[in-house]
């Protein structure tokens, strides 16, 4: 059975925690929560786990309009968002890990007043991908999805089906020719609002 790690979704009712329920039946899983991932053990649980796959779930939920935007709320976002990736990346001379899917955000690909630090966090967190891509070329292949509002079942004709949102993952981690890119999980709701 292929090894998973899972950095983030500690929210009860949010989508990491159902993609790690729902990885659970597929894979042996590593649960990194954020007070683990800051932890002194991070490093020796993660190489002796050697995962095949990595999943980066934590979010931020930092949705201010822009005269609000503070340089503490912005950090902490960034920081939620980009210091596992990076953290990953520098232990990957330690590990064999065949892929690592972020999730985003469809936010990166527009802006709408109470988003704009979302949209610069989720924009940020796809170029990091796009670079460590590039970096580790051959060895690891960085990806992500970026998903618009989701809901529990798919019910609600505003939100995305979480379902259709693992699918895109496990589509990502077995798929050998995608690198350094995204899919764009949103109904096409960012193509009406450009």
């Amino acid at each position: 059975m292929k090894r998973l790690l899972c950095i983030g979704g500690g929210n009860v009712n949010g989508l990491g925690q159902y993609l790690f329920n729902k990885a659970e039946h597929q894979y042996q899983v590593l649960r990194i929560s954020k007070s683990d991932f800051f932890s002194d053990c991070f490093e020796s649980e993660v190489i002796r786990f050697q995962p095949d796959y990595v999943l980066i779930t934590s979010a931020s939920s930092y949705k201010v309009d822009l005269p609000n935007i503070d340089y503490q709320g912005v950090d902490k976002a960034f920081q939620s968002r980009l210091l596992p990736l990076y953290k990953i990346g520098a232990l990957l001379d330690r590990l064999s890990v065949d892929s690592v899917v972020v999730i985003s955000g469809a936010a990166s690909n527009f802006i709408i007043n109470t988003y704009c630090a979302l949209s610069l966090v989720n924009t940020a967190t796809e170029v990091a991908v796009r670079y460590l891509a590039q970096e580790f070329m051959g060895r690891t292949r960085f990806n992500y999805v970026s998903p618009w509002r989701v809901g529990a079942n798919g019910a609600d004709p505003e939100k995305i089906c979480v379902d259709d949102v693992y699918s895109a993952i496990t589509f990502l981690f077995t798929n050998q020719s995608i690198n350094g890119t995204g899919i764009l999980i949103d109904r096409g709701f960012s193509m009406n609002v450009k």
